[in-house]
């Protein structure tokens, strides 16, 4: 593996667990930065990295070794539940404001799939969740419920 792929591959791990620095790239793998360290001078990550990395922070491993989204494995319920909280919200802003568009109902089918959009869309970046930007893109899931 090139020098070059093994730092974005260690890029792409700070960035996942959401750490500054090696050291606490070890301390969050509970290893010691020597092996990191190492690691990085035979241009390999070992398979146990990658399985503690899936497991227990639920990172995927081939986003970790090629960057192909998603990075996360599993859902996050939490997340997941605003993102529903926000599409119901503004449905129900919808049929109170006459000066809108739409009834604020979509069936099940479309409002499941807007959901999996926008979850997809933001997971990675949950703290930039545009209400704006949300809210188009229910408007466009409704002109197309005509």
């Amino acid at each position: 593996m090139s020098e070059n792929k093994i730092e974005k591959i260690m890029d792409r791990i700070l960035h996942g667990l959401g750490v500054k620095n090696q050291s606490q790239l070890a301390q969050a793998l509970g290893i010691t930065p020597a092996r990191i360290s190492n690691a990085k001078a035979r241009g390999e990550i070992p398979p146990e990295w990658l399985v503690k990395l899936a497991s227990e922070k639920e990172l995927n491993p081939n986003w970790i070794l090629t960057g192909k989204e998603p990075m996360r494995i599993g859902i996050d319920e939490v997340f997941l539940g605003r993102v529903i909280h926000l599409v119901e919200e503004y449905l129900e802003e919808i049929k109170k404001d006459k000066t809108k568009k739409g009834d604020g109902w979509l069936p099940p089918e479309k409002k499941a799939k807007l959901v999996v959009i926008l979850y997809s869309e933001y997971v990675v970046n949950q703290d930039k969740l545009d209400r704006n930007e949300i809210d188009h893109l229910i408007d466009l899931a409704m002109q197309y419920n005509r």
